[in-house]
């Protein structure tokens, strides 16, 4: 790393300034600094308490119970007569980095993501990682998939959904 300062009185406060951007204080939590899908995965990795079902603390909107944005007087929506079922349409395959195909690295990755009423993928968060920048890319992968939203009695509604991927395992 090369850090580089102006020359005169100000140059050790710069260098602490430029550190501080680097390194984190020690009363910072590393947690807040996180992408947001890692952030609930890594406060249960650490032993922090974050709630029930991965994701809830992070997107309550994720939780099975959780009511529908419009009305809270509304019960959650569940599958039956006039819903159907999302469906993907677009799927963007994730990377199979190089270093981690070449080290062997293999492993499923799980996440908990939100479908929205027109099909995008939103509030995605890690509930499975395997390491290696593989769940990086698999979020960025996922973030760009298209579903046909769930419809109930023909209105799209949001829906969450539940994602595994799998990297080094050889087909049958």
């Amino acid at each position: 790393m090369e850090i580089t300062t102006q020359q005169g009185a100000g140059q050790g406060s710069q260098l602490q300034a430029a550190l501080r951007r680097i390194f984190l204080e020690p009363d910072e939590d590393f947690i807040e600094v996180l992408p947001d899908y890692w952030r609930e995965y890594m406060m249960r990795s650490t032993g922090r308490k974050t709630g029930g079902t991965p994701c809830e603390s992070t997107y309550p909107e994720l939780r099975a119970d959780a009511p529908s944005a419009e009305s809270e007087n509304q019960p959650a929506v569940q599958v039956s007569t006039g819903i159907t079922e999302p469906t993907l349409v677009h799927r963007v395959g994730p990377k199979y980095l190089y270093g981690a195909k070449a080290a062997g690295i293999q492993g499923e990755i799980g996440l908990r993501a939100l479908i929205t009423e027109a099909g995008g993928v939103s509030n995605v968060c890690l509930t499975r990682a395997t390491g290696a920048g593989l769940d990086d890319e698999v979020v960025q992968a996922v973030r760009q998939w298209k579903y046909s939203p769930v419809l109930l009695n023909g209105t799209p509604v949001k829906s969450g959904t539940t994602i595994s991927v799998k990297f080094g395992f050889e087909r049958l």
